[in-house]
Order: structure tokens, then C-alpha cells, then sequence
């Protein structure tokens, strides 16, 4: 499984400007605000098979795509008080806090992405610290215009024309539905449910009436002849799979190449197709806050019937359970009988 989120780097209009401040300064110190000695190192580290001087080139539809891959490393300071109650500094792992992750740069036209392979809170972080603002310019998550809406409208679009394209425009469909993420109004609970089933776990009346909200969905897409796993969320955090993939434009690719062309083509092309075919739906008035709510109202009566025959079947099952007892105590005394005839014969 692939996490990752997707950040603009607004300053740079090519991948060769970024190479060039980032070679110049792969590595940044800077003192610890409770020990001034020492300081905090975030860096730039290389990876086997990918080089930051000279790009991998990705084709696909047309495009040609370049792209560097390496490893952000980055410290932070923990809010704890650096020496002990002898006055002696505490162990450095004691008071400062490591973590890194993988960084896929890209450019798109004029514009030049980045693409943290861990969630969007983390790669946020990463890229604040390994790529100050004074030099690399405002790095900002991506606004992917993903709403809630969208969620529920890629569903019942599954639920009631799974066949059917999400637009007469493109070739693109809901093939399954694997998982969902809802969470309660207050932001307190969450919710997930994951299954082959999952259109049948989807409607359960905690979920889809108001006490909640969808927060992620996990859909099979398939576009033309290429076909993922992609769960989508509201927060900026996506998630790929790579052993999901069925399709002719990465068939030969492997383990990190493959990653980044299915990274790359999710942003590219999977996640701006999903929001413009909701776009044209909701123009054509095939999608609209009441089919929405008439929606909901009839996966909620197909629930109560669910439920109805259930029940049904529970009390069924439980009289004919109830039968079998009786009959088997009847089977046991007449069994005791005919011990007590032998006794006496």
C-alpha cells in the first residue's frame, strides 16, 4: 500500500530551477532552541536507482512526465526538559525526534509538484523544514475540490449503474467499492469498513444518516484500459495499491518506478476526471442535494427491510431450535424407558 500526499511547489516553473537550490543545499542545520550547541539536521539523501541530477522520464497518453525521487530526513525537538535532575543533558534520542519519507518532485507543464509518500499532516512538515520558505518559495497542499458530495455520488452511482461511466464523456467507472471512513459531526468517532461487500456495509443507518459524515471512500476506478485501487479522502491523504493495478501503461514497471507512475497518474488524470464527471452530472441535474436526500431515504427503507428479514429469520431459526430440544427430551425419556424395562427383565 501506497500513501501519499500531493503539495505545488509555487516558486519553481521547471524540475531543472528546484535540482539546482536543492543540490545546492541538500542538508540545513539549525540550533536547538533549548541546547544552542547542538543542532537540528534535516536532509536530502539519495535513493538507489534515482538520481537528483538527472530525472526519470515517465510517458504515458501522450505526456512525458521527469521526475526525481529521494529521501527527506528531517528533526524535531521534543517538549520535554533537556536535562535530567543531576543538571546532565539527556541522550539526543531522548530529546529529539527523527522521521523521513520518500519524496516523488514531478513537473506537470509549468507547474512542479511534490508527492510525500506519507500523509498529508507529516508531509506538510517534511516539507516545511527540508525546504524553507526563503529559498523554495510557498509549498502548499494541493486543493483537489474533493467534497463530501463527491463521495456519496460516486457511490450511488455504484450502487445503482455500476455498468454505466460516470460521464458519456470519458471512459471512466466505479468497477467495486472496497472501503469506507465516515466520522461522527463532532470529529470524535470514527468509523471504517472494508470488505468485497462493502456497498452492503455502506448502508447501515449509523453511517449514512446525518449522526455522521463520509470521510473516505476506497473505489476500484477504471479509466480506458488502466484500472487502481484508489482510496480517496477529504483531508489531502490518498492511498494506491500496487498489486490492484490492471492495465497497459505500467504493465512493465516495478517496484519504485511503478509506485511513482501510479502516484503520478492518480493526480494527473484519476482525481481531476472523478471531480469534472461529478461537475457535468450536477450540471445535467443527474446529481443534486435532493436526489442526494432521496437517496439516503431509500437505502434506509431497503435497510429497515433487511433488518425486518432478518429478524425474521432469527425467530425462525430459534422456534425450529426450540423444536429440536423438545424433541430430543423426548427422544432422552423414552430412551430412560426402555432402560428401566431392561432393569427389570
Amino acid at each position: 500500500m501506497i500513501k501519499f500526499c500531493v503539495l505545488q511547489l509555487h516558486l519553481f516553473n521547471s524540475l531543472e530551477d528546484f535540482q539546482q537550490i536543492l543540490l545546492d543545499n541538500q542538508r540545513i542545520s539549525q540550533p536547538l532552541r533549548s541546547v544552542p550547541d547542538e543542532n537540528l539536521n534535516h536532509e536530502v539523501q539519495t535513493i538507489e536507482g534515482f538520481s537528483l541530477r538527472h530525472p526519470n522520464v515517465l510517458r504515458f497518453n501522450e505526456r512525458e512526465i521527469r521526475y526525481i525521487r529521494f529521501n527527506g530526513y528531517i528533526e524535531t525537538e521534543k517538549r520535554v526538559e533537556p536535562y535530567n535532575e543531576a543538571g546532565i543533558l539527556k541522550d539526543r534520542e531522548e530529546r529529539i525526534t527523527p522521521f523521513s519519507s520518500e519524496i516523488l518532485v514531478f513537473q506537470e507543464g509549468n507547474n512542479l509538484y511534490a508527492s510525500t509518500l506519507c500523509g498529508v499532516t507529516n508531509g506538510k512538515k517534511l516539507m516545511k523544514l527540508l525546504f524553507p520558505q526563503e529559498q523554495y518559495g510557498i509549498i502548499e497542499a494541493v486543493n483537489h475540490e474533493l467534497t463530501e458530495d463527491i463521495l456519496y455520488w460516486l457511490f450511488k452511482h455504484y450502487i445503482d449503474t455500476p455498468d454505466n461511466v460516470l460521464s458519456e464523456n470519458y471512459q471512466l467507472y466505479v468497477t467495486a467499492l472496497k472501503s469506507y471512513m465516515g466520522k461522527t459531526r463532532d470529529n470524535i468517532n470514527a468509523v471504517r469498513g472494508e470488505g468485497n461487500r462493502i456497498s452492503t456495509i455502506l448502508g447501515t443507518l449509523a453511517f449514512l444518516f446525518n449522526s455522521e459524515q463520509l470521510k473516505a471512500l476506497r473505489p476500484q476506478i477504471q479509466y480506458e484500459t488502466e484500472s487502481m485501487l484508489l482510496e480517496i479522502t477529504l483531508t489531502g491523504t490518498f492511498k494506491l495499491w500496487n498489486n490492484s493495478y490492471r492495465g497497459r501503461a505500467f504493465r512493465t514497471l516495478e517496484g519504485k518506478e511503478k509506485e511513482n507512475a501510479l502516484i503520478i497518474y492518480a493526480f494527473l488524470v484519476i482525481l481531476p476526471l472523478i471531480v469534472e464527471c461529478y461537475k457535468e452530472s450536477s450540471a445535467a441535474n443527474e446529481w443534486s442535494p435532493q436526489l442526494k436526500l432521496d437517496f439516503v431515504k431509500r437505502l434506509g427503507s431497503e435497510i429497515r427491510q433487511r433488518v425486518e428479514t432478518e429478524l425474521q429469520r432469527i425467530e425462525q431459526e430459534s422456534r425450529e431450535e426450540d423444536i429440536e430440544e423438545e424433541e430430543l427430551v423426548e427422544d432422552d425419556l423414552e430412551s430412560e424407558d426402555d432402560l428401566e424395562i431392561d432393569d427389570e427383565e
